[in-house]
């Protein structure tokens, strides 16, 4: 079970402090630096998933790495839609798990 996005916040803000202080070039915005953090988490989640399908394809053994990948993708849907510019990431993750896109007005 994951510990929350606060946890993650609380790594991020150790981590960017820490990298400021070694003379590390991270964006000298915390907004823009965790949001570009997070869109090189669902690179490599997505990269990841390809890997187990893969592998489980080349070996049925390895079908174990499958039961990890709800976690992933959840974790990945959950940061691209709160990040404008990976929209279109959970939307592509909306059409690989046939999940219907809600549209609507509330008035």
């Amino acid at each position: 079970m994951g510990r929350g996005v606060s946890f993650q916040l609380d790594c991020f803000a150790y981590y960017w402090e820490r990298a400021k202080k070694a003379g590390l070039p991270v964006d000298p915005d915390f907004g823009q630096f965790t949001g570009k953090s997070n869109g090189w988490a669902c690179n490599g989640i997505s990269k990841c998933s390809g890997c187990f399908a893969t592998s489980t394809m080349a070996m049925a053994s390895r079908v174990i790495y499958l039961s990890d990948l709800p976690r992933f993708i959840a974790y990945a849907r959950k940061v691209a839609e709160r990040y404008a510019p990976l929209w279109p990431f959970a939307r592509l993750l909306d059409t690989l798990e046939g999940r219907a896109v809600e549209v609507g007005y509330t008035f």
